[in-house]
């Protein structure tokens, strides 16, 4: 699928980083794999989206092959962070959501916080 690599790296490698961040997906290969190349969190990140714009084409294809209309398309992207405090006598831990819809041509970025317990 990509360039030199086989199709169970490739599988493997989107499998990981589909569920973890991509330096801890690196992390992971590194760890398991005899492989010199292509397990760096960047490489990881670059084929991830690699395999993402060529998923889109082969959409768009058959959307364009069937005489369906296309349906409207909502993006949403979600990502979590935690906020520890910097004074030691006041514990403010925070987690943290940030999430961006994209609808057409508008964009919409929000965020949310919890307080974590002490």
């Amino acid at each position: 699928m990509l360039e030199r690599s086989t199709t169970e790296f490739d599988e493997i490698r989107a499998k990981l980083a589909a569920y973890l961040p991509f330096r801890v997906a690196s992390n992971v290969l590194t760890t398991l794999l005899p492989a010199d190349s292509g397990v760096t969190h960047t490489t990881i990140r670059n084929r991830t989206a690699q395999v993402a714009a060529e998923l889109e084409r082969k959409d768009a294809l058959s959307c364009v092959s069937s005489n369906s209309s296309k349906a409207t398309e909502l993006i949403l992207g979600l990502d979590t962070g935690f906020v520890r405090s910097t004074t030691p006598a006041i514990a403010r831990h925070h987690g943290v959501l940030v999430g961006c819809v994209e609808h057409q041509e508008t964009r919409r970025y929000f965020t949310a916080r919890r307080k974590l317990p002490p």
